[in-house]
């Protein structure tokens, strides 16, 4: 769209974030482990949504002026290392990310995220979110040996999904995923290759885990996967309390601004993001 503003999230806000969304009320103990893999996609939403509801403040409401945000492959590197690795190496896939010089784009607009519900409650958060890096490769991928089965996951160079976050019963909902591929090390779905994942939901469980639907498709076929992902991201089938497998079952049915094929307007040259600012 035109006109669109883009704000720079600094490292310090970033770290501030890092701190913040990992801060565990029944003890000094962090709520996960963010170097885990199987943590990874659980610790960017938090992140995200922490900016968008203590930066962006964006609840219900519209936002006051257009703007997007924008995280530099390096500023979250960088501040992600200082709150979590100290002198240790960061974990590979923050490492690979960096590498590939993969930055953020989150859209916060909701008049450009939904059009509208057909099914299920109004979302507390909204947005549109890209994952992309300036470069010619086209992917790159790690191993995630703590997922069930063992995975190889795979980055496309352009990742685009829905984000959505219920506050009512925590509910996170990552929807229309593209870009994003893994590709099982182990037991019978590694025969069948390469799948996408299309949809990944989570809800907070106890004892500092969470409870993820997992959508993924190849073909015309399609798998949803009940899990649960300890603080320390070891991986188990199931849900067992039916009342977090009911909230992650509940129907939502969204009617989308824009098509998946057209969020190529997050992709930004990170060049011109220095240029312009919306405070």
């Amino acid at each position: 769209p035109p006109n669109v503003h883009c704000k720079r999230v600094d490292q310090e806000s970033l770290k501030c974030a890092m701190e913040t969304v990992l801060k565990n009320d029944t003890g000094p103990e962090p709520a996960y482990d963010p170097k885990a893999t199987t943590n990874g996609i659980r610790y960017q939403t938090d992140v995200i949504i922490y900016l968008l509801e203590n930066g962006a403040r964006q609840v219900h409401k519209q936002p006051e002026e257009a703007c997007l945000l924008f995280i530099g492959y390096k500023d979250w590197y960088e501040a992600f290392k200082s709150v979590h690795c100290q002198n240790k190496e960061p974990p590979k896939y923050v490492i690979k990310a960096y590498e590939a010089k993969q930055n953020i784009v989150i859209d916060y607009d909701r008049r450009k995220v939904i059009k509208e519900i057909d099914s299920g409650d109004i979302p507390d958060i909204a947005a549109n979110v890209a994952l992309y890096w300036e470069s010619k490769d086209k992917s790159f991928f790690y191993i995630d040996d703590l997922s069930k089965p063992k995975l190889r996951v795979i980055n496309e160079k352009n990742i685009t999904y829905r984000l959505l976050k219920y506050k009512d019963d925590n509910l996170i909902v990552c929807d229309q995923i593209h870009g994003l591929k893994g590709r099982a090390k182990e037991g019978f779905l590694r025969i069948l290759g390469k799948a996408r994942m299309t949809q990944y939901r989570i809800v907070p469980a106890e004892d500092r885990a969470q409870y993820v639907l997992m959508e993924t498709k190849k073909w015309f076929f399609t798998w949803k996967n009940d899990l649960k992902i300890g603080f320390d991201g070891v991986t188990t089938d199931g849900v067992s309390n039916e009342k977090a497998k009911q909230t992650l079952h509940r129907k939502i049915k969204i009617q989308y601004e824009h098509s998946s094929k057209d969020l190529d307007y997050l992709l930004i040259p990170s060049a011109q993001v220095a240029e312009c600012d919306c405070n």
